[in-house]
């Protein structure tokens, strides 16, 4: 693998809200702005495939499905998988306009969990950080490496508008 100023050539790939992907090799899947929404990133070592979903308030398990079904398929031995979850913030300005909009993000949360639950992994190959209240993460997965980086930042109404 090449190398420019010591850093590995690397394709990437941006993972658009309401979608997922799946990528191998050179690839960094990344995406960014998951406030309420859901970001989930997987890797198996013993494949070297990474997955990363970026989906907003999961209320169905249609998507979710497909996408654990994807990553379970690719990944050769499920105990070399590691699965990463951020995302579902909270929004303290909810009942400004709301009433059920905090209680939708939780029923998205307790979904992804259900939904990681059944695949059976054990406790150290999942790292679930749900996102603090008006929180907002930029996501990505090293497809070669299984290197996770993330960046949180907090926002405010006023800053969005």
């Amino acid at each position: 693998m090449s190398k420019k100023n010591g850093v590995p050539d690397r394709n990437f790939e941006f993972v658009e809200q309401h979608s997922w992907r799946k990528g191998e090799g050179k690839i960094v899947l990344e995406t960014g702005a998951i406030g309420a929404c859901t970001g989930i990133a997987t890797f198996s070592r013993a494949t070297k495939t990474g997955h990363l979903l970026h989906e907003p308030l999961v209320e169905s398990t249609g998507d979710l499905d497909n996408f654990f079904k994807s990553v379970v398929e690719s990944a050769g031995d499920p105990k070399k998988i590691k699965v990463w979850v951020r995302g579902a913030a909270f929004d303290s300005n909810a009942n400004d306009y709301d009433y059920h909009y905090n209680e939708h993000v939780e029923a998205a949360r307790q979904l992804v969990e259900e939904k990681i639950a059944e695949l059976g992994l054990a406790k150290k190959q999942i790292d679930i950080e749900w996102a603090g209240e008006d929180e907002s993460i930029d996501m990505s997965i090293d497809c070669h490496n299984g290197k996770f980086s993330e960046e949180t930042t907090t926002y405010t109404v006023e800053e969005d508008f």
